[in-house]
């Protein structure tokens, strides 16, 4: 399903039945996970996009809506070579099914670092975040991710305010979370 597909598609109406009938409760181990295409992007951007992830736990903690847990461990992730990275079939860094950016499974990325929600405008800022993420993957400065340089997280957040009809409740989010 693409972003677009997500908001067309009635979320609101299924969380609705599913609470109604009792059979959706709060669950605090229980995580959203996104699996988004290989094909969405190259191995270098999917290698960026683990590092931005990672290497900036408390802006995705905040984004995510939980801490770290064992169903999503953050880890530092220093950039290689993007040669190294080109010359490999798929992109494949994490070994764990545990980790933040489980990279895996055969053909997708899975972000595994949101909390479950039951907020029809939080599932869809989250969905938001990681099309964002694909989408501007290519202007990452993979220097600056390794040495966690603020402005990356700045430059970020700037595309996606600049982008506000698409990603218009990431931006509410943010607003609301997000100090800058």
């Amino acid at each position: 399903m693409t972003l677009d597909y997500h908001k067309k598609f009635d979320w609101k109406h299924v969380i609705d039945v599913l609470r109604d009938e009792g059979t959706l409760t709060d669950c605090r181990g229980c995580g959203l996970h996104v699996h988004v295409n290989r094909t969405a992007t190259n191995n270098w951007n999917w290698h960026k996009i683990d590092a931005f992830i990672n290497n900036y736990v408390d802006f995705n903690e905040m984004i995510a809506g939980r801490s770290e847990s064992s169903y999503a461990r953050f880890r530092d992730v220093t950039l290689n070579r993007k040669k190294y990275i080109d010359a490999h079939e798929k992109y494949v860094l994490r070994q764990g099914h545990g980790t933040a950016v489980n990279t895996e499974n055969r053909n997708t990325v899975e972000i595994r670092i949101f909390a479950s929600t039951f907020d029809i405008e939080e599932l869809y800022a989250r969905l938001e975040y990681v099309e964002a993420l694909v989408k501007y993957s290519h202007h990452f400065v993979a220097a600056n991710i390794t040495s966690k340089k603020e402005c990356e997280i700045d430059k970020f957040v700037k595309y996606v305010r600049d982008n506000s009809e698409r990603y218009n409740n990431l931006v509410e989010y943010l607003s609301k979370n997000y100090s800058k």
